[in-house]
Parts: C-alpha cells; structure tokens; sequence
C-alpha cells in the first residue's frame, strides 16, 4: 500500500478547500454598484459558509439556511421598494422550503449574487441587535516596581550628553 502523498503548496487537500479558493476571486470579482456595504460583505460570508456547509455536507447548513430564509422573509414585507419587488420571484422560492431541497452550489452563487444588494434595504429596527454584559473582575490591586525604567531625568546623563556634543567639533563653513 502506497503513502498518501502530501498535497503540493498551493493546492488544497479537500474539497471544501478547493472549492473555498476557487470561490474566493469570486467573491471579490464581481462588483456591483451596492457591493461596498458591510451588509452585502456580510452576506457574501453567510453566503460562502453556506456553500461550504453544501459541499462538506456540514450540519451548520440547517442554522445558515434558516438565516437566509429570514432575511428573504424580511425583505419580503418591503415589497414597496422597487429593487426588492424585482426579486420577488426568487425572495418568495428563498423564503420557502422547496427550493432548499436539493440545492446546487450554482443555485447558492446566483442567490448571492441577485440578493446581496438588496440586504442593506432592511430596515434597521427588523435588524437583530447583539448585546454584551461583561463584568470586569479585578483582583486585590498591588503596587508594581518596574525594573530598568528610570522615573524622570537622570540630569547627570544629561549633562554628559550635552558636554559630549559641546566638545565635539562642529564645521559650520562646510561648502
């Protein structure tokens, strides 16, 4: 039986590697006029871990996908704005569950690419907002001496500083 030889520089070693590096000048390839928002750049990552979740055949799949859904769901209750009531078609087929069945890596990147300018148009208040409650714990505080560090002039330096550049001959006529 033969060694599984290690995969040459450059080249991924599974599939979700290689398609992730495949798929990476994508994600940066196609420009849109809405594609410099942090909503669209944050979509393309739910997007892109979902792809991978597909090719993997990961158990996040199911958590990615009900984000999706819910953001087709949003903006599907602002159908009065045009760009979204133009992607109603596909907002209503995201939103459901039939078209997850069976879902194609391509179907995913067409997704991406057709609702990723329209994220931005949800409204603020429907967006989940994350709170954090952190309590700082300090210990017993305690006075600290630090070594090598001299606290204020050390005037004695200095004047050997000063003496040294007044005794060093200085040409000022140079030409």
């Amino acid at each position: 039986m033969r060694a599984a030889r290690p995969a040459a520089p450059g080249r991924a070693r599974s599939p979700g590697l290689r398609y992730a590096r495949s798929r990476s000048g994508l994600l940066t390839a196609f420009h849109d006029k809405d594609d410099t928002g942090e909503e669209a750049k944050r979509f393309d990552l739910l997007s892109l871990r979902l792809q991978l979740a597909v090719l993997n055949g990961d158990s996040s799949f199911t958590r990615l996908r009900d984000q999706v859904q819910e953001i087709a769901s949003t903006l599907l209750d602002q159908l009065t704005i045009p760009a979204i009531k133009a992607q109603q078609l596909l907002l209503d087929e995201v939103a459901g569950d039939e078209w997850w069945q069976d879902v194609t890596l391509p179907l995913l990147e067409t997704m991406r690419r057709r609702l990723r300018g329209l994220v931005r148009l949800i409204e603020k208040t429907k967006r989940s907002i994350a709170y954090a409650d952190f309590e700082d714990e300090l210990g017993e505080l305690t006075a600290a001496t630090l070594s090598g560090m001299e606290i204020g002039t050390d005037l004695t330096r200095f004047e050997q500083k000063i003496r040294v550049y007044l005794n060093t001959p200085h040409d000022q006529l140079d030409d």
